[in-house]
């Protein structure tokens, strides 16, 4: 298949002896990791932050015309 992604054993062999062998090495990985996976969830939760805000914003103004005004919608 074109695009698929296929890992032989030798490929699975120099990927393990990549990794960490060491304690501290393990905790720097995973350390490293962690910050990263703060940062992206920091930045989707501010974006969604946005959204719900934006949200509040426009269900307030259509509740607002709808008290307003009930003939507009």
């Amino acid at each position: 298949m074109v695009g698929s992604l296929q890992l032989s054993g030798t490929t699975l062999a120099s990927i393990a002896q990549q990794l960490p062998a060491t304690p501290v090495e393990k905790s720097l990985v995973a350390i490293v990791a962690l910050a990263v996976v703060v940062f992206v969830g920091r930045f989707i939760l501010g974006v969604a932050w946005k959204l719900v805000r934006i949200g509040i914003v426009v269900v307030g103004i259509l509740w607002l015309v709808s008290v307003a005004a009930p003939q507009l919608l």
